[in-house]
């Protein structure tokens, strides 16, 4: 097959401020990047097998989207109604896949792409600040535009029913996650596809803080400088 990339990346170092006694250096650096298939084995057809498209990522996720839980009310039940008819089990609690070419069956031509797994946008801005010896450094750093998959649970066996997850009750109609099954027979089909999550962040990734010693109290220990400080490593996560 045929791939593609392209991107674009920036970088930007500046000194906003430079006074007496007191600097403030910063770096910024962002990236964009997109890769797209061209062309696969079987020419210009998809292959949908591998979660392949012509013209998507590589790392595209293929799978059914989820429009959240059935409910318990007349709407919910006339539409389950309607699946159920043709086969399926849903029940209120249960995740409530969407119908792409409204059939009321929920198949393989149901399925669409949701998502990326690799992040389009990169970024990292650090800045430095110095005044009387006193250093403070802070790093930033996020990656937007994606996705990732697999916090879904199951919620089915006896290994489970004590997780501490917002799922489906009567009275907790507003859950997370799908009801409880408590047999390993069960379960709720397509739970999996509550587990797709946007995972673009932006964090704060290091703080460090720093007093470098005067040269006339280095030079009485035979040092050529000396500083202490001490930093916090994802101090917000």
């Amino acid at each position: 097959g045929k791939t593609k990339n392209h991107g674009i990346e920036l970088t930007l170092n500046a000194t906003p401020v430079q006074s007496a006694g007191f600097t403030w250096d910063t770096s910024l650096n962002m990236a964009y990047q997109k890769d797209e298939i061209v062309e696969l084995a079987y020419g210009k057809n998809d292959m949908t097998d591998n979660g392949w498209f012509i013209g998507e990522s590589i790392d595209a996720y293929y799978d059914y989207k989820v429009n959240g839980l059935w409910q318990d009310i007349p709407e919910d039940q006339a539409e389950m109604a309607k699946f159920n008819a043709n086969g399926h089990k849903f029940e209120p609690g249960m995740a409530r896949p969407e119908d792409q070419n409204g059939d009321y069956q929920i198949d393989d031509k149901d399925k669409v792409i949701i998502g990326n797994k690799n992040p389009r946008w990169t970024m990292g801005w650090t800045n430095n600040f110095s005044w009387k010896g006193i250093e403070l450094g802070i790093s930033i750093y996020g990656r937007m535009k994606y996705m990732i998959g697999g916090l879904g649970n199951a919620l089915t066996g006896y290994d489970n029913i004590g997780s501490e997850l917002s799922y489906w009750t009567p009275n907790n109609t507003n859950a997370e996650f799908q009801k409880p099954f408590y047999t390993t027979s069960g379960g709720d089909t397509f739970s999996g596809q509550l587990g797709y999550r946007d995972a673009s962040f932006l964090k704060v990734r290091n703080i460090s803080l720093g007093y470098n010693f005067d040269k006339r109290i280095c030079s009485k220990f035979r040092l050529s400088n000396l500083k202490v400080y001490a930093q916090a490593v994802n101090p917000f996560s």
